[in-house]
Protein backbone atom coordinates (compact mmCIF):
# COMPACT_ATOMS: atom_id res chain seq x y z
CA UNK A 1 0.00 0.00 0.00
CA UNK A 2 1.25 3.60 -0.23
CA UNK A 3 2.94 4.29 2.79
CA UNK A 4 4.84 7.44 1.51
CA UNK A 5 7.63 4.75 0.79
CA UNK A 6 6.38 3.22 -3.27
CA UNK A 7 9.29 3.25 -5.41
CA UNK A 8 8.84 4.39 -8.78
CA UNK A 9 10.00 3.06 -11.90
CA UNK A 10 12.38 4.91 -14.57
CA UNK A 11 9.02 6.38 -15.97
CA UNK A 12 6.17 5.51 -18.19
CA UNK A 13 6.24 6.18 -21.96
CA UNK A 14 3.42 8.80 -22.99
CA UNK A 15 1.03 5.70 -24.38
CA UNK A 16 1.98 3.90 -21.30
CA UNK A 17 0.60 6.68 -19.12
CA UNK A 18 -2.30 6.70 -21.01
CA UNK A 19 -3.12 3.04 -20.73
CA UNK A 20 -2.85 3.24 -17.05
CA UNK A 21 -4.62 6.68 -16.53
CA UNK A 22 -7.61 4.47 -19.07
CA UNK A 23 -7.41 1.36 -16.52
CA UNK A 24 -7.78 3.56 -13.81
CA UNK A 25 -10.42 5.97 -15.20
CA UNK A 26 -12.74 2.30 -16.05
CA UNK A 27 -12.17 1.14 -12.87
CA UNK A 28 -13.12 4.48 -10.68
CA UNK A 29 -15.92 4.59 -12.98
CA UNK A 30 -17.54 0.86 -12.08
CA UNK A 31 -16.89 2.08 -8.61
CA UNK A 32 -19.17 5.13 -9.13
CA UNK A 33 -21.68 3.30 -10.87
CA UNK A 34 -21.81 0.64 -8.09
CA UNK A 35 -21.98 2.72 -5.29
CA UNK A 36 -25.03 4.72 -7.49
CA UNK A 37 -26.72 1.44 -7.58
CA UNK A 38 -26.22 0.92 -3.94
CA UNK A 39 -27.56 4.37 -2.92
CA UNK A 40 -30.44 3.77 -4.63
CA UNK A 41 -31.65 0.54 -3.21
CA UNK A 42 -30.95 0.67 0.52
CA UNK A 43 -33.45 2.24 2.62
CA UNK A 44 -30.58 2.30 5.26
CA UNK A 45 -30.59 6.48 5.98
CA UNK A 46 -27.04 6.54 6.87
CA UNK A 47 -25.40 3.76 3.91
CA UNK A 48 -27.51 5.96 1.37
CA UNK A 49 -25.48 9.22 2.39
CA UNK A 50 -22.40 6.93 2.84
CA UNK A 51 -22.84 5.62 -0.41
CA UNK A 52 -23.90 9.34 -2.21
CA UNK A 53 -20.93 10.64 -1.23
CA UNK A 54 -18.71 7.85 -2.82
CA UNK A 55 -20.30 8.49 -5.75
CA UNK A 56 -19.45 12.36 -5.54
CA UNK A 57 -16.17 11.31 -4.70
CA UNK A 58 -15.61 9.02 -7.57
CA UNK A 59 -17.11 11.26 -9.94
CA UNK A 60 -14.50 14.42 -9.27
CA UNK A 61 -11.95 11.28 -9.18
CA UNK A 62 -13.29 10.43 -12.72
CA UNK A 63 -13.25 14.49 -14.05
CA UNK A 64 -9.63 14.63 -12.74
CA UNK A 65 -8.24 11.51 -14.29
CA UNK A 66 -10.09 12.50 -17.68
CA UNK A 67 -8.69 16.31 -17.53
CA UNK A 68 -5.00 14.45 -17.12
CA UNK A 69 -6.03 12.41 -20.51
CA UNK A 70 -7.22 15.40 -22.43
CA UNK A 71 -3.89 17.18 -21.57
CA UNK A 72 -2.05 13.70 -23.07
CA UNK A 73 -4.87 14.27 -26.06
CA UNK A 74 -5.88 11.33 -25.53
CA UNK A 75 -10.09 10.10 -24.24
CA UNK A 76 -11.57 8.18 -21.44
CA UNK A 77 -11.78 4.87 -21.71
CA UNK A 78 -15.60 3.14 -21.41
CA UNK A 79 -16.60 1.93 -18.04
CA UNK A 80 -15.93 -1.54 -17.71
CA UNK A 81 -12.83 -2.80 -16.12
CA UNK A 82 -10.41 -5.49 -18.39
CA UNK A 83 -10.66 -8.01 -14.98
CA UNK A 84 -13.98 -6.84 -14.03
CA UNK A 85 -13.18 -7.02 -10.67
CA UNK A 86 -15.02 -4.65 -9.56
CA UNK A 87 -18.12 -5.36 -11.01
CA UNK A 88 -18.09 -8.65 -9.48
CA UNK A 89 -17.76 -7.22 -5.83
CA UNK A 90 -20.75 -4.90 -6.51
CA UNK A 91 -22.90 -7.79 -7.37
CA UNK A 92 -21.83 -8.80 -3.91
CA UNK A 93 -22.34 -5.66 -2.10
CA UNK A 94 -25.93 -5.71 -3.92
CA UNK A 95 -26.62 -9.14 -2.09
CA UNK A 96 -25.14 -8.40 1.19
CA UNK A 97 -28.18 -5.28 1.30
CA UNK A 98 -31.13 -7.55 -0.08
CA UNK A 99 -29.50 -9.24 3.32
CA UNK A 100 -29.76 -6.06 5.60
CA UNK A 101 -26.76 -7.44 7.42
CA UNK A 102 -24.61 -4.22 7.87
CA UNK A 103 -21.48 -6.07 8.70
CA UNK A 104 -21.58 -7.71 5.51
CA UNK A 105 -22.43 -4.71 3.85
CA UNK A 106 -19.71 -2.89 5.13
CA UNK A 107 -16.90 -5.46 4.82
CA UNK A 108 -18.19 -5.37 0.89
CA UNK A 109 -17.29 -1.73 1.26
CA UNK A 110 -13.79 -2.55 2.31
CA UNK A 111 -13.38 -5.23 -0.30
CA UNK A 112 -14.35 -2.80 -3.33
CA UNK A 113 -12.22 -0.21 -1.60
CA UNK A 114 -9.42 -2.81 -1.38
CA UNK A 115 -9.54 -2.98 -5.71
CA UNK A 116 -9.41 0.47 -6.61
CA UNK A 117 -6.46 0.99 -4.00
CA UNK A 118 -4.27 -1.77 -5.54
CA UNK A 119 -4.86 -0.41 -9.09
CA UNK A 120 -3.43 2.75 -7.36
CA UNK A 121 -0.64 1.53 -5.91
CA UNK A 122 0.12 -0.05 -9.05
CA UNK A 123 -0.02 3.04 -11.32
CA UNK A 124 1.91 4.92 -8.80
CA UNK A 125 4.89 2.34 -9.26
CA UNK A 126 4.79 2.94 -13.08
CA UNK A 127 6.54 5.74 -13.31
CA UNK A 128 4.12 8.58 -14.03
CA UNK A 129 4.85 12.12 -15.36
CA UNK A 130 5.07 14.76 -12.12
CA UNK A 131 1.79 16.42 -12.27
CA UNK A 132 -0.15 12.92 -13.02
CA UNK A 133 1.42 11.34 -10.43
CA UNK A 134 0.14 13.97 -7.80
CA UNK A 135 -3.44 13.53 -9.00
CA UNK A 136 -3.09 9.58 -9.10
CA UNK A 137 -1.60 9.54 -5.58
CA UNK A 138 -3.88 12.12 -4.10
CA UNK A 139 -6.76 9.75 -5.14
CA UNK A 140 -5.08 6.87 -3.66
CA UNK A 141 -5.33 8.37 -0.47
CA UNK A 142 -9.01 8.86 -1.05
CA UNK A 143 -9.63 5.22 -1.50
CA UNK A 144 -7.36 4.22 1.15
CA UNK A 145 -9.44 6.44 3.98
CA UNK A 146 -12.43 5.44 2.62
CA UNK A 147 -11.08 1.35 3.12
CA UNK A 148 -9.84 2.92 6.35
CA UNK A 149 -12.91 4.38 7.55
CA UNK A 150 -14.92 1.62 6.68
CA UNK A 151 -12.89 -0.75 7.94
CA UNK A 152 -12.39 0.86 11.54
CA UNK A 153 -16.69 0.19 11.64
CA UNK A 154 -16.45 -3.85 11.67
CA UNK A 155 -15.42 -5.34 14.54
CA UNK A 156 -12.68 -7.68 14.91
CA UNK A 157 -12.12 -7.39 10.72
CA UNK A 158 -8.75 -8.79 9.77
CA UNK A 159 -5.64 -7.39 9.87
CA UNK A 160 -3.98 -5.95 6.82
CA UNK A 161 -3.65 -8.29 3.97
CA UNK A 162 -5.92 -10.47 5.54
CA UNK A 163 -8.73 -9.35 3.39
CA UNK A 164 -8.79 -11.44 -0.16
CA UNK A 165 -10.07 -10.63 -3.43
CA UNK A 166 -12.36 -12.86 -5.23
CA UNK A 167 -11.94 -14.23 -8.92
CA UNK A 168 -9.14 -13.71 -9.65
CA UNK A 169 -6.98 -16.34 -11.26
CA UNK A 170 -3.41 -16.71 -13.01
CA UNK A 171 -5.95 -18.09 -16.35
CA UNK A 172 -8.15 -15.24 -15.93
CA UNK A 173 -5.49 -12.68 -16.03
CA UNK A 174 -3.22 -15.05 -19.11
CA UNK A 175 -7.46 -14.32 -20.80
CA UNK A 176 -7.71 -10.67 -19.98
CA UNK A 177 -4.20 -10.32 -22.03
CA UNK A 178 -5.61 -12.20 -25.10
CA UNK A 179 -8.22 -9.77 -25.28
CA UNK A 180 -6.19 -6.84 -25.41
CA UNK A 181 -3.06 -7.91 -27.25
CA UNK A 182 -1.66 -4.05 -27.57
CA UNK A 183 -1.90 -3.70 -23.62
CA UNK A 184 1.55 -2.03 -22.91
CA UNK A 185 4.37 -3.29 -20.79
CA UNK A 186 3.68 -0.69 -17.97
CA UNK A 187 -0.31 -1.18 -18.03
CA UNK A 188 0.19 -4.99 -17.95
CA UNK A 189 3.06 -4.21 -15.01
CA UNK A 190 0.34 -2.40 -13.43
CA UNK A 191 -2.44 -4.75 -13.67
CA UNK A 192 0.29 -7.51 -12.32
CA UNK A 193 1.03 -5.70 -9.49
CA UNK A 194 -2.66 -5.50 -8.71
CA UNK A 195 -2.89 -9.16 -8.95
CA UNK A 196 -0.44 -10.53 -6.83
CA UNK A 197 -2.40 -10.01 -3.28
CA UNK A 198 -5.31 -12.05 -4.92
CA UNK A 199 -2.75 -14.83 -6.38
CA UNK A 200 -1.05 -14.69 -2.61
CA UNK A 201 -4.61 -15.46 -1.04
CA UNK A 202 -5.27 -18.48 -3.39
CA UNK A 203 -2.25 -20.10 -1.84
CA UNK A 204 -2.99 -19.26 1.53
CA UNK A 205 -6.73 -19.97 1.94
CA UNK A 206 -6.85 -19.89 5.77
CA UNK A 207 -6.04 -16.70 5.61
CA UNK A 208 -9.10 -14.99 4.09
Amino acid sequence: MDDGTITRSTGASQAETIGLLQTLGSQVRDSAAGYRKARDETDDPSLKSEFGHLVDEREDMIEALDECLADLGAEPAASGTVMGAAHRLFFDLRAALSGRNREAILREIVRGESVLEEAYDAAIKAGLPPAIHNVVRRQHRLARRSRDRFRAAIPDFPEEGEAGFRGVTVSSVAAAVQRNPTTTAATLAALAAGFAAALWLTRHPHRR
